[in-house]
Parts: C-alpha cells; sequence; structure tokens
C-alpha cells in the first residue's frame, strides 16, 4: 500500500502511526469511500501492532469478502473467533463467505451460532439464515426439513426468487410435482430469467407426464444456457414422450457434444435411430456407448435389435444375452431373445424367454395399476386434490366466499378476505371518514377496537381521554397517514383467506407496511385468480375501493 496516498479524503487528525486502533479506524474510512485494497493494508498494518484485535480481522475478512476473495477471508473470521468466539456479527460474515463457495453445511453451523448470540437479526440475516439452512439441508438429503426453512426464509424474503426455486427443488424430490410448479412459476414471475427454475419446472411437468409442459421449460432455459447437458437430456426424454424422435436425436447430440463419453446418451440415441428405421447406425451407435462401459445394458438391448432387424441372428443373439447377463429383469431383451431364438428355429428356448418376458412384464404392468388404483381410491375419497396440491398441514382454512377490494392507490392492488372480515374493516372505514367527534367515533367503531385505539393514542401519551363533544379528526389515529391502519383484511389475506398454492402464484409482497408482512394481488393478475377460485367454487364478491387510501 503507498502510505503517501493512504489517507487522501480519510480524516488524518492525531493520527499515531504506532497506534493500531489509529490504523484500524483509518482502514474503516477508507473502506467507507470503496476503497477496499487500501483499507485492508491498513488492517494489515494495525494487526502487525496488535494482531489480537479481533473486531480488526472480522473487518478485514469482510473486505476480502466483497472482493470474492472468501478462502482468505475465512481465515481472518477463524483468526477472530479464536480471540472472540461470542461476536455474532462474525459468525454470521464468516456464513456469507462458506456460502458463497458452496459450503452451505458450514455456513449452517456459523448461522446457528450467530442466531444463538443474537436472536434478534435483521430481516435480510434472516431470510438468509433460514435459506442457508435449507440449502444445507437439502444437499443432505433432508428434503422435509430443508422445505421448513424455505419457508421461514419466505416470511422475510418473499420477493427471493431463489428461495422458491431451491423449495421447489426440494418439493420434486419429495414427488411433490404440483406443489413445486407453483414455486417455480413464483420464481419465475420474480426473475424470469431463472434457468434452475426453468430446469427444475421441466422436470416437475415431466414427472407429471406433461412433455409439452415440459419441452416449454426446457427450451426457455436453454435460451439462457445452452452449455447443461442435463437440460439437453431431459428435453431428449420429453420429446420421446411425444413420439418425436428426431427432436429427440438433435437434444442427445447436443448433449454428446457437451459429454461425448457418456454410454447411456449414446445407448439412449441408439434406441431413437432404431424407432427411425436407422439400423446400421444403431448399431455404430451402440458400438461407441459399449466400447466407454462393456456392462451397459441398454447399449446391449438396443445393439440386439439392430442386429436382428439386418439379419444378423446369431450376434443379436449374443447381444441380448449380454444385456441379460448384467441385468436378468431387462424384459425388452427378453422379448427380443424369443423372437430372434423362433427366427433361428429354437421354438423350445423362445418359449422360455417368451415365458420369462411375460413374467417380468406383468408384474411391471401390475407395480404400475396398483399405483393407478391407489390414486384412483384416494380422489373418491376426497384425500387428494390435484388443484389444490399442498400437503395437509400447509393448506389454508377454505373460505368460499370472499370479497375483493381494491386499494385506492391507482387501483392496481387487490386484498381478498371473509365477509365478515370486510365488514369489520368498513365499519372501521366509516368511522375514521363519518365521524366528528370522539362520541360519533366511539358510536361507529367495534368496541374492542375503540378501546385500543383510545388506550394507544391517550393513555400511552398520558393524556386524558377524549369527551364524547371533543372534536375527532381521522388523522389522530395512529397509521392512517402512512397507511398502515386499517388492516383487518390485510392480516387474514396473509394469515389463511386463499389457499396456499394460489398465494404462492398470484400475491405479492405489500409494500404498505416495513414492520409486517402483508400481500396484495396485482390487477393484471386478478381475472386469472378469481376464474380459478370460481373454477374451485368460491363465489368472488366485488367489495369496492379502500375509502382510507383514496
Amino acid at each position: 500500500m503507498n502510505d503517501s496516498n493512504s489517507t487522501s479524503g480519510a480524516s488524518t487528525a492525531k493520527f499515531d502511526p504506532s497506534s493500531p486502533i489509529d490504523w484500524s479506524n483509518l482502514g474503516a474510512a477508507l473502506l467507507s469511500q470503496g476503497r477496499h485494497e487500501d483499507a485492508i493494508g491498513c488492517w494489515d498494518k494495525s494487526l502487525e501492532l496488535d494482531p489480537r484485535l479481533a473486531a480488526t480481522w472480522t473487518s478485514k475478512g469482510s473486505a476480502l469478502g466483497a472482493l470474492n476473495r472468501h478462502e482468505e477471508a475465512i481465515v481472518c473470521y477463524e483468526t477472530a473467533l479464536e480471540i472472540n468466539p461470542y461476536d455474532e456479527s462474525t459468525w454470521f460474515c464468516e456464513s456469507r463467505s462458506l456460502s458463497a463457495l458452496g459450503r452451505y453445511t458450514e455456513a449452517v453451523c456459523c448461522f446457528d451460532r450467530a442466531v444463538k448470540l443474537n436472536p434478534v437479526m435483521t430481516l435480510k440475516e434472516s431470510a438468509t439464515y433460514w435459506h442457508n439452512k435449507g440449502v444445507g439441508l437439502h444437499n443432505g438429503g433432508a428434503f422435509a426439513e430443508a422445505i421448513l426453512c424455505y419457508d421461514a426464509a419466505l416470511r422475510y424474503a418473499r420477493h427471493d426468487g431463489s428461495i422458491w426455486t431451491h423449495k421447489g427443488q426440494s418439493l420434486v424430490s419429495l414427488e411433490r410435482y404440483e406443489e413445486a410448479i407453483c414455486c417455480y412459476i413464483k420464481a419465475l414471475r420474480r426473475n424470469p430469467d431463472d434457468f434452475d427454475a426453468w430446469a427444475g419446472e421441466g422436470i416437475a411437468f415431466n414427472l407429471l407426464n406433461r412433455p409439452e409442459d415440459a419441452v416449454r421449460c426446457y427450451d426457455a432455459a436453454l435460451k439462457l444456457n445452452s452449455r447443461i447437458a442435463e437440460v439437453w437430456s431431459n428435453e431428449g426424454v420429453s420429446f420421446r414422450e411425444l413420439d418425436r424422435p428426431e427432436d429427440a436425436v438433435r437434444c442427445y447430440d447436443e448433449v454428446l457434444k457437451l459429454r461425448p463419453d457418456d454410454p447411456e446418451t449414446l445407448a439412449a440415441k441408439a434406441d431413437l435411430l432404431y424407432k427411425l428405421g436407422r439400423f446400421e447406425e444403431t448399431i455404430q451407435c451402440c458400438d461407441s456407448a459399449l466400447a466407454i462401459d462393456p456392462q451397459c445394458a441398454l447399449a446391449w438391448n438396443n445393439k440386439g435389435d439392430g442386429l436382428r432387424e439386418v439379419k444378423r441372428l446369431e450376434e443379436a443373439l449374443i447381444c441380448y444375452e449380454k444385456c441379460l447377463e448384467y441385468d436378468p429383469q431387462f424384459p425388452e431383451a427378453w422379448s427380443g431373445k424369443a423372437l430372434v431364438e423362433e427366427q433361428l428355429g429354437r421354438h423350445g428356448q423362445a418359449l422360455v424367454s417368451q415365458r420369462e418376458f411375460l413374467m417380468i412384464d406383468s408384474a411391471r404392468r401390475q407395480k404400475e395399476r396398483r399405483v393407478t388404483d391407489e390414486d384412483a381410491l384416494l380422489l373418491r375419497k376426497g384425500i387428494y386434490c390435484p388443484e389444490e396440491s399442498a400437503a395437509p398441514e400447509t393448506r389454508r382454512k377454505a373460505h368460499k366466499k370472499l370479497v375483493c377490494k381494491r386499494l385506492g392507490i391507482g387501483n392496481f392492488m387487490f386484498i381478498y378476505a371473509t365477509p365478515e372480515r370486510a365488514a369489520f374493516h368498513s365499519r372501521i372505514e366509516r368511522a375514521l371518514f363519518e365521524s366528528r367527534t370522539w362520541g360519533e367515533f366511539r358510536k361507529a367503531m367495534p368496541p374492542k377496537e375503540y378501546s385500543r385505539i383510545v388506550r394507544e393514542v391517550f393513555e400511552g401519551n398520558d393524556e386524558p381521554r377524549p369527551r364524547a363533544s371533543d372534536a375527532f379528526s381521522r388523522d389522530q389515529v395512529s397509521g392512517t397517514e402512512d397507511l398502515s391502519y386499517p388492516t383487518p383484511m390485510m392480516e387474514e389475506m396473509a394469515e389463511s383467506v386463499l389457499p396456499q398454492d394460489l398465494l404462492d402464484i398470484y400475491a405479492e409482497e405489500s409494500p404498505l407496511r416495513q414492520d409486517r408482512l402483508y400481500y396484495y394481488v396485482a390487477m393484471e393478475n386478478v381475472d386469472e385468480l378469481n376464474a380459478e377460485l370460481r373454477r374451485r367454487g368460491y363465489e368472488i364478491v366485488d367489495g369496492g375501493e379502500f375509502s382510507i387510501l383514496a
């Protein structure tokens, strides 16, 4: 560091070069000017003079972290914690660097230490803590626990699309595909360029046997990043299910450009070439796969199919036997083997092979039918409803009649509530706008709400209660000026009124309050939401506009 320039723009009054505190303070001043490298140089000088300054180690680590030098930052944090293990800010800063390096499990441990030392964190810190904890649990296979952490994070940062994306990934791991799609939609509303959300939504649609929707998502993901082989491979699977083998081959070719030594992709491509009648190419593709993995059962089976079509029957029979050597339960290999043995005149052996095929195929079909029958039974009993796919413990109370009111700020925000809560809210509004005296206000207000306001306005300020004849102004009621009162309808919408999956898809965070999380539905989404609610049996009543905001 150039000492002659290091203090430019920073206070140097009574600066003592032999004082580690002065060097540390100078570093902080330089950091506030965005001069990270100079600040680090000052802290190095401070620590040369006194290496036991824990706060200086933490400050240096933060500056290194801001420069994406996280490995060095972690060394600083660890040194600081050896000196003072009770500083929650150091634990928190170390967790951020660990998270940036993808070391989520260690990051969660640091967050836990920070929370134990200081349970009261900012909203952003709380969201980051629960988000990283969820990622760590997901990576450890604890998917249900990860979802609980993501839900906690969303209480503080509902606008963060990455949390929705990660929650969707955990839901897919639990085979809760409809819920996962809701999360991915929410993530993409916040960030249309979220590659992981598009790719994850495609997987969920694929697993729900909706290949057209899956292809749409994969196409969107690949426009953002065409260098991810897994997405090309997944899109190839969707094209196969849509019976579009040429498109599927194109996808597998893209996979092989990125992973030329992938035997499973080569074998899958060979299967498509066989369906297109390109038998010599099928055989060549399988040979390439087997050169990489001689135990790839799919490649042996598909090569057998290709050889059978070009009448190289003895070679085909060897391929089927090799397939069954590595996977005795491969039904297509038993079927192909039976066909070849029949053509070779080995009728007894063909019957044995055909019997094996029928046994394995029958068992597979029974398993698939059993799953389908179980789903049908759940539907008949009303236990499972695809339209409201949230798990029972997360479903909200169903109110079949809802009032929809517009907020007066441009009429672009809409709030939903039950008729009872909407009437309660309207009573407060009328009292606030129509009362001229405190006596009129008292008669118009709900009794408990009036008592609460009087205690808050007068008793909290050690003032005498108002007389009935005293003039009333709504500006005297706390919250009416900054639009934070009244909020009964907002409170109900946040707590229970909409089904959770629809809240996740259509609701946005309300900008009216900073101390509590409220939601609204944007004007462009209201018609679609109301149509979905009516489809589910809800009655929607137009509640007009919030007069308090007019």
